[in-house]
């Protein structure tokens, strides 16, 4: 079954991966995340399991892409405010734009710009988007493939972004 592959897979993969196959596992698969922690429960001294429990602590069904996923984990394993996957910013009953990942408290959107946001009617229409954030008072930090080699590098731009905007943490590097 997925669930039982995912347990297998904690043996191989590196958490933050293992939370990006979960998630797409979730999303498209059909995994139910109370079977996933039925298999965590019932796989005990079994080599990778505290590796896939906290995995599974951390899949979210919402994620759209597997490095949304990964910047997800990357700033939830270092301490970093909660960021909601698909995060919705409304204007009184408008809704002005669903972005990757979200923090409301600090008005804080993180976008992960693939390929084909480079196609010029998503160009065009991301601008227009990012102003309408910006004119409502959020940050909007874009994140894009060169820089997901380091995660700690995206951590680190994302926490400056969050602590420009009140929030008082440092983020834990050694996560």
């Amino acid at each position: 079954t997925p669930a039982r592959t995912l347990l297998d897979l904690s043996e191989l993969l590196r958490l933050d991966r293992l939370v990006a196959t979960g998630d797409h596992s979730l999303r498209h698969l059909g995994v139910c995340g109370t079977t996933l922690t039925d298999v965590g429960r019932h796989a005990e001294g079994r080599r990778g399991v505290r590796r896939f429990r906290q995995a599974v602590s951390l899949m979210d069904a919402r994620a759209e892409s597997p490095q949304e996923s990964l910047v997800r984990a990357w700033c939830t394993l270092a301490g970093l405010p909660h960021l909601e996957p698909q995060g919705q910013v409304w204007d009184d009953d408008e809704l002005i734009a669903t972005v990757d990942l979200l923090d409301e408290e600090h008005r804080v959107a993180v976008e992960y710009e693939g390929a084909h946001h480079r196609e010029r009617e998503q160009f065009a229409y991301d601008i227009g988007r990012r102003a309408r954030l910006r004119r409502r008072g959020y940050r909007v930090v874009q994140v894009e493939a060169s820089m997901m080699h380091s995660p700690r590098g995206v951590v680190l731009l994302i926490a400056q972004d969050l602590q420009q905007r009140g929030w008082n943490g440092e983020p834990r590097m050694d996560a």
